[in-house]
């Protein structure tokens, strides 16, 4: 991927921006910093920016030895460049399909062998080999047996001197002859090489080496058809099979050198911990197969760890999920639980597993670490774990956070002080006191900007947006207040544009601006995608139901609002679920179906914290409207009154106004007409402090 883009920025005038990213990551040292959601975007830039004046061929050649960000990579610039003049071609061996079942490229296909016309004719075009009879070339092309570069390799032993009688039966077999027959300078040359990679630089060459110019040497590999120039300071294997095998025909002490050796030259420069932790990694890795653990073994270990854990914990601040998930876990396979530092970094595995989806492993993880952070050295590990684990229990989540504050600030840990007066804001606005919420969450987003985490950045963001939307604030403000949010946050943050512009998006349909909203959570929703954030299939439809709830379409609403409980409920979210049931039960009501409301009702109940009125209220106004439409009107009226109570106690004129709402239908049908009226509108003044213009005509159209 970086051979084919370190080609395509030198053509046009790329943006200068997503330039600077993939000269800061891909082109630097191969890898996706500042993430892979930034590569992605500056990938695309570029090509949407070439593709405006002409079509553009990206050539990538032995596919088969990417890692899954590459496919991932793949897969989303297929999805966005679907309309600009683009093709990607990819070249690989046909076992890549069985490695990755689920990777289905656009369009496939299947080379066949070559056939004895081009075998021969691709033999008589190779000079090296004019010396030699017709009927040599004829068995050269015939042992082929189709395969290029078998044929290619077979004609190059030929010009090494090789005996026509000694060829070699496999195409494996015939490289690594060829490389025995290499002088020891040439050989070790070719050997420092595979380390470095597919492709390398004779600056690279001279670092691994430890020798002088390789001028000379490279010139002969290249004659030799082992390697070919790219450009006039960088080489490239010929194919992928020779690095493959030549670097497989080596001692595993000497590989263990080899990157040992790379590894420091890339930390005196400018590689980045998982370029360098990869190199250790591997030195590690060969030594450790050699036999027991030496000093040396021990402490490179330590080192790959923790550059690959740095690297992780990096990816994670910036919301690249899935590769922080992979670093993390190999920096905590490595230190193994026996290691002081294995508890802190298997936290981290377990956070990302969580928000990635994997739920069960993540809570078995954190629950290990909790277990075995028992002295007084694991204290911030133990509170991480007990404030992330408290997510699952929201009405305990309050104390847990309480308790771990005084930790953190003893620790100066700006990520978990974010982290914990995030949650205590959302025990405040769990009683609908937004006001309070303010100065919380300002502090919070102080702790998070501080650490420089991208996830708990967007988190309070989003935070700050509900509050706007569900706070006093009337609705124009709450929506500028929510823009100037993604213009000061937002700009190089996809996690933070995803969060806050779902709550923007109800904001603009309370105003009748359907369409607007719906562009709004379309963007989101791409955001997240990127992301891969496993909780969005929960979060954006509860949002995209309210949206199609003010727009009178309470079919679609239902269909959301039942996907999104079902995804909640997979991934073990109680708050989620809370929420989700609450409003499936108002869209159920709405419907018709009464039996339905009152059994989602229940479920939200049942979840809810006791202090919670922003959900009791509401629940228990739609509790008291099923009640009414079956002519129960004592227990209706006592539910009425509670729920008017409790969203009395609150800040929030959205909270209000639906109660009162709800009575209103509920009176209505209890018969009681003229306090219905009063009822409605008392909702319709609560609509219009807030400037809901959808509620205002739904309180009218009780009124009359």
């Amino acid at each position: 991927m970086a051979d084919a883009v370190r080609e395509l920025v030198t053509v046009g005038t790329p943006d200068p921006e997503a330039l600077a990213v993939l000269r800061d990551g891909l082109l630097k040292d191969g890898t996706p910093n500042p993430s892979q959601q930034e590569t992605s975007w500056a990938l695309r830039s570029v090509l949407e920016s070439l593709g405006r004046s002409t079509y553009v061929l990206i050539v990538l050649d032995d596919v088969q030895w990417a890692g899954g960000p590459v496919f991932d990579m793949l897969g989303e610039l297929a999805e966005e460049l679907r309309d600009a003049p683009v093709m990607v071609l990819c070249v690989a061996r046909s076992d890549l399909f069985d490695r990755l079942p689920g990777w289905q490229p656009a369009s496939r296909l299947a080379l066949p062998r070559l056939g004895p016309d081009d075998s021969r004719l691709l033999v008589s075009e190779l000079a090296e080999v004019t010396a030699h009879d017709g009927a040599l070339l004829e068995r050269i092309a015939e042992r082929a047996e189709g395969n290029p570069l078998y044929l290619e390799q077979l004609v190059a032993m030929l010009g090494d001197g090789g005996e026509p009688h000694g060829l070699p039966l496999t195409v494996h077999a015939l490289i690594a002859a060829r490389v025995e027959r290499l002088g020891p300078d040439a050989r070790a040359m070719l050997e420092c090489a595979t380390v470095v990679g597919r492709e390398f630089s004779v600056e690279e060459l001279r670092a691994v080496s430890g020798t002088g110019e390789p001028g000379d040497l490279l010139e002969e590999l290249g004659r030799k058809s082992f390697v070919e120039h790219r450009t006039e300071a960088t080489f490239r294997f010929a194919s992928g099979l020779i690095q493959e095998v030549v670097y497989g025909g080596m001692a595993k002490r000497r590989r263990a050198e080899l990157h040992e050796r790379f590894a420091g030259w890339l930390a005196a420069g400018e590689g980045g911990d998982e370029a360098v932790g990869t190199h250790l990694e591997q030195a590690y890795r060969h030594r450790a197969d050699l036999g027991p653990p030496d000093e040396h073994t021990v402490r490179l270990r330590g080192e790959a760890a923790a550059r690959l854990s740095g690297a992780g914990t990096l990816a994670l601040r910036r919301s690249d999920l899935s590769r922080a998930e992979k670093l993390l876990s190999r920096g905590a396979e490595l230190l193994g639980p026996a290691h002081p530092g294995w508890l802190q970094v298997s936290g981290r595995v377990a956070e990302t597993a969580i928000t990635l989806g994997d739920v069960e492993r993540g809570r078995l993880l954190l629950t290990e670490v909790l277990e075995r952070a028992t002295g007084d050295a694991d204290a911030l590990v133990a509170a991480h774990a007990s404030l992330y684990l408290s997510h699952f229990d929201p009405a305990g989540s309050f104390e847990v956070a309480r308790r771990a504050i005084p930790v953190f600030e003893v620790a100066g840990d700006e990520l978990g002080l974010a982290r914990a007066w995030t949650l205590v804001a959302q025990e405040a606005q769990g009683r609908g006191r937004f006001a309070e919420t303010r100065g919380m969450l300002q502090r919070a987003l102080g702790h998070a900007v501080r650490s420089d985490a991208e996830l708990e950045r967007a988190t309070i963001l989003g935070n700050m947006a509900a509050s706007l939307w569900l706070g006093p604030e009337p609705a124009p403000v709450a929506i500028s207040q929510c823009r100037g949010l993604l213009a000061a946050h937002g700009r190089d943050r996809g996690t933070v544009r995803a969060v806050v512009r779902c709550p923007l998006a109800v904001l603009l349909a309370t105003r009748g601006k359907f369409d607007e909203a719906r562009a709004t959570l379309a963007a989101a929703e791409q955001s997240f995608a990127d992301l891969r954030h496993a909780y969005a299939d929960a979060f954006v439809p509860i949002f995209s139901a309210a949206v199609e709830s003010l727009a009178g379409r309470w079919d679609v609403a239902e269909e959301l609002l039942l996907r999104a409980c079902a995804r909640a409920e997979a991934l073990g979210d109680a708050q989620l679920l809370v929420t989700a049931s609450r409003d499936l039960a108002g869209t159920l009501l709405r419907r018709g179906d009464l039996a339905g409301a009152e059994r989602w009702a229940g479920t939200a109940l049942e979840g809810s914290p006791v202090d919670a009125p922003m959900n009791t209220a509401e629940l228990h106004a739609i509790r008291a409207e099923v009640l009414a439409a079956r002519g129960a009107e004592d227990s209706s009226r006592e539910l009425m009154d509670l729920a008017l109570r409790e969203a009395g106690g609150t800040d929030s004129p959205a909270c209000r106004a639906a109660v009162l709402l709800g009575n209103a239908r509920g009176l209505a049908l209890l018969g009681a007409d003229e306090e219905s009226g009063a009822a409605a509108r008392g909702a319709a003044a609560e609509f219009a402090a807030k400037g809901h213009l959808v509620g205002k005509g739904w309180a009218a159209a009780v009124r009359r």
